[in-house]
């Protein structure tokens, strides 16, 4: 056995899923534990979408949230049914959804203005859903020109009675104040005034997402970045490169403790893809990138079940980057036949390993001690066998893995007469506790044959 090698590289990528993955928006049902797209209502099985339940308003550019206390999937506004639609391009439409699929068209006392492009996210802290921004406007029958533009800055909250305002260029109530240049974030010009003369639509959307580890509302607006932490709006320093009117869409990662942020702009390609850790942002190249199709418009999401950021728009994509990677021990095995190449009468009965190792990793902050055993075969790594130990109490890891002479024949013959197995630990590197660690002690492979003179 050799010196093992040590792996700690992380290959930044997107990983195509399904061909199917399109929708408005994605939330992940806690109640259900399923990932759902909306409006048109699919789940996601970590391999393929499934029909649960359609919603009533199927408007485009609308927002969704998850309710975690009411257990409830909330829709609000939305618009823009179509390049030939004239007149209002954006609706007050407000429904939720229930955990057995059924919409409910909701009439509270007061709610926001019509709008479309504008951001929403559930704030698990507070007990209520946060909206703000989008635009209001209509187009004109003759000259199919955006016009009587409303761009706006406010803030709304739903507690699962009524909508309050809490911030906007005009307000009432003690709870809302009136915003200013550097007390509320900027509005989007989410619609190009001439937008069927070549300005091409919507160009843009407000994107907010509930910061987990950190325990605010993330906004990015153009190339900025808000945090709402329940009273204000504060801007933060650190800000996005590039152009500014795009479709972004954000995802709090539980693995790597980061915003996920995945955006396209209105017509340029590549799609870029960024992780926010609190105080800056930080542009990611992956080795395989999801597309920027302009018609489909991205939406992220994380689903604890699999342990990974969903994007659809254009298929259904799972993102692989900080985090997720496993530092290992890798080890190869080289057999030497030299000895016994005389007898023509040589068949290989099975191969085991005997390894004592333990490992650390990390889970949403929590240090999670256990080790996995894995073997090289056909071009991918297979789990073998785990345990629980931590690096301070390597045990055993024992397993048989081939006893079929023709199975083991043909494992030695793909790999040139070597067999490499790796230890990592069971939990993946994670954050903030700990960054991964994996111990091996003892190392043994045990190949067993028969020689008939």
């Amino acid at each position: 056995i050799n010196t093992p090698t040590v792996f700690t590289a992380t290959d930044y990528a997107w990983e195509q899923r399904s061909t199917g993955g399109t929708g408005k928006g994605l939330v992940y049902n806690e109640a259900r534990e399923k990932l759902e797209s909306a409006p048109w209502v699919r789940e996601w099985n970590g391999a393929n979408w499934t029909d649960f339940s359609n919603s009533p308003s199927t408007r485009d550019y609308s927002a969704f949230a998850y309710d975690i206390v009411r257990e409830r999937v909330v829709q609000f506004g939305g618009g823009f049914d179509g390049m030939a639609m004239v007149g209002d391009m954006a609706y007050d439409d407000f429904y939720e959804m229930d955990v057995d699929g059924t919409w409910y068209s909701m009439t509270p006392a007061t709610k926001p203005p019509a709008r479309i492009g504008h951001g929403m996210a559930y704030d698990p802290a507070r007990n209520k859903t946060v909206l703000f921004g989008g635009a209001f406007g209509s187009v004109d029958e003759s000259s199919f020109e955006f016009q009587g533009a409303v761009y706006y800055r406010d803030t709304w909250e739903w507690d699962g009675t009524n909508w309050t305002q809490r911030t906007g260029d005009t307000c009432t109530g003690e709870d809302c104040y009136v915003c200013e240049a550097t007390t509320c974030p900027p509005f989007v010009y989410i619609m190009d005034p001439n937008w069927m003369g070549g300005g091409g639509g919507l160009q843009a959307r407000h994107a907010m997402v509930y910061d987990e580890r950190r325990e605010k509302i993330l906004l990015v607006v153009r190339d900025k970045t808000w945090v709402w932490d329940g009273v204000v709006w504060s801007e933060r320093p650190a800000s996005l490169s590039g152009n500014g009117n795009s479709f972004p869409t954000m995802t709090y990662d539980r693995l790597s403790g980061k915003i996920l942020l995945f955006r396209k702009h209105k017509w340029s390609s590549p799609s870029e893809t960024w992780e926010w850790d609190g105080s800056a942002w930080t542009q990611i190249t992956p080795v395989v990138n999801a597309p920027a199709d302009y018609y489909g418009v991205p939406s992220l999401a994380y689903d604890p079940v699999y342990e990974e950021s969903i994007l659809i728009g254009s298929g259904t994509w799972a993102w692989r980057g900080t985090g997720h990677d496993l530092p290992a021990q890798i080890f190869t095995v080289a057999m030497d036949h030299s000895k016994i190449s005389e007898y023509t009468g040589v068949t290989f009965r099975s191969v085991t390993a005997n390894f004592d190792t333990g490992g650390i990793g990390d889970v949403a902050g929590a240090a999670t001690d256990g080790a996995t055993l894995l073997f090289w075969h056909d071009d991918e790594w297979y789990d073998i066998a785990t345990n629980e130990a931590g690096i301070a109490e390597a045990l055993p890891l024992q397993k048989n893995i081939a006893n079929d002479e023709t199975d083991l024949q043909t494992l030695l013959d793909a790999n040139g007469n070597t067999i490499s197995f790796a230890v990592t630990p069971t939990a993946p590197r994670g954050f903030g506790t700990v960054t991964g660690e994996v111990a091996t002690d003892y190392a043994e492979v045990i190949v067993r044959y028969t020689i008939s003179e």
